[in-house]
């Protein structure tokens, strides 16, 4: 089992290549393009706005919060934002109980206005600490809260509840006003996560090479289903970043010892918010994959590809509980249950299960947007393409699917989202987007829309 899982490992990583190498062709073509244009004042003075243009934004980045790296303290900030969102998704299709293809509208949903409260303080030159907190109507947790201790900028320790760092989005989901766009990538929609989002421990630092820095990023904690012997996660990340480009490899194993671990939910009580599906006795799996994120020409580009190998067992009565309670189509019957899938439900027992599930689950997506300057604030125009195959998962969330993956036929599908990001002045962002699922159910290629209008409004103090 070892090797077939370093062997995908090695794949994935591969299939990423085409998608980074894409995408560093265009930052390494488009200067060229602009050098042969000549001295045309407008074209310099369109360079010297471009110069403008950050990667890799966050929160405090907008807010001018960042580069406290030269003080030697600094008091109690607090700072956040207010956010209210509404979506529709229209022409939805399911099977009827003749097994046709009929469709239906979902109900226009507001989301409760919502806040997030980022607070920290920089402590003296070494130890800096900082907390989420999340407010709801009816909800209030603390997202994040740690302390970080600096020997050198090649040696830190990060202690508490904190993000791991992975790709380009894990750390700043909850950055909801400076994100190009709504949702986030498929790799971090909550119904299917690829792994778990939070850590406990990280050792961390960075370096100076050639015209960036090198960074590196270890953390471990608990396996995702709590304290378990034997278990012993791991995650990583090394990265490369200028002013205009960040690429690097992002990876996880759920445990570097012999150990498998469970899911975090039981069965029907929702999806996981960790890569363990609750119908599985157990499960070892690593993820591994690319990333890059660049400014091209007034462009922003970001792209990553990424793959989860699975080495599970299916626990027989759960499976048996979701075929006679989940409504799954034929094709995940078909691999629940092997030869045994012609049986009544009736008749099945747990021997009639296929416990054994090795499979892979990829997703990769491509972003691009383009900011705009004008007198009436900035505007930035977008394009996300979403890709993701997982042939174990099911639809029904309640029993741990996505209804997305779950939904198709063989566990695939796209979505393509267009939008805007208004900007009318410094603190307010208001977005508009609409995307189209595309995947095949019940025999046949099938679509449906989905529009979203999100609102938020950020503060510091």
């Amino acid at each position: 089992m070892k090797t077939k899982q370093k062997s995908r490992t090695l794949s994935a990583s591969f299939r990423a290549m085409p998608i980074l190498l894409s995408s560093f062709g265009l930052s390494a073509l488009f200067p060229h393009i602009a050098a042969a244009q000549g001295d045309d004042p407008d074209l310099d003075a369109q360079a010297m706005a471009l110069e403008e243009i950050v990667i890799d934004v966050d929160l405090k980045d907008v807010l001018g919060l960042s580069g406290n790296d030269e003080v030697e303290s600094s008091p109690l900030v607090l700072f956040g934002y207010v956010r209210s969102n509404v979506e529709k998704v229209f022409q939805i299709p399911d099977i009827d109980a003749s097994g046709n293809t009929v469709k239906a509208d979902d109900p226009i949903e507001w989301s409760n206005p919502n806040f997030h409260l980022f607070g920290g303080s920089k402590i003296n030159n070494n130890l800096e600490v900082e907390f989420n907190l999340f407010g709801a109507e009816d909800e209030f947790k603390v997202v994040t809260a740690w302390g970080n201790f600096r020997y050198n900028d090649l040696l830190q320790v990060k202690v508490g509840k904190q993000y791991r760092r992975f790709g380009l989005f894990n750390e700043k989901l909850d950055h909801i006003p400076v994100f190009m766009g709504i949702e986030p990538p498929e790799l971090f929609d909550k119904d299917h996560l690829l792994l778990p989002r939070t850590t406990t421990l990280s050792v961390h630092g960075e370096l100076p090479f050639a015209e960036g820095t090198v960074s590196y990023w270890l953390s471990t904690d608990n396996p995702e289903s709590g304290t378990a012997h034997g278990t012993h996660p791991l995650g990583y990340d090394v990265r490369y970043k200028t002013d205009t480009l960040l690429f690097g490899l992002s990876g996880y194993f759920s445990s570097f010892s012999d150990g498998e671990t469970q899911s975090n939910v039981a069965l029907g009580s929702g999806s996981p918010s960790g890569g363990v599906l609750p119908w599985m006795a157990g499960d070892k799996y690593n993820v591994i994959g690319g990333f890059l994120e660049t400014a091209i020409s007034g462009f922003i580009v970001q792209t990553g590809y990424f793959q989860a190998s699975h080495e599970a067992t299916r626990d027989p009565l759960s499976v048996l509980q979701v075929i006679n309670e989940a409504n799954i189509n034929p094709a995940q019957r078909a691999r629940f249950l092997g030869l045994n899938a012609g049986k009544a439900d009736a008749e099945l027992v747990a021997s009639d299960v296929v416990t054994r599930a090795d499979y892979d689950v990829e997703t990769a997506y491509f972003r691009i947007g383009y900011p705009l300057r004008t007198d009436i604030g900035s505007i930035t125009p977008y394009f996300h393409w979403d890709w993701m195959d997982n042939p174990e998962t099911i639809r029904s969330k309640s029993y741990g699917g996505d209804n997305e993956s779950g939904a198709a036929d063989d566990g695939e599908f796209t979505k393509y989202s267009v939008g805007v990001v208004y900007n009318p002045f410094d603190g307010v962002a208001i977005k508009l987007d609409s995307s189209v699922h595309e995947q095949q159910f019940n025999g046949r290629k099938e679509t449906y829309p989905e529009v979203r209008l999100d609102f938020s409004l950020t503060f510091k103090m």
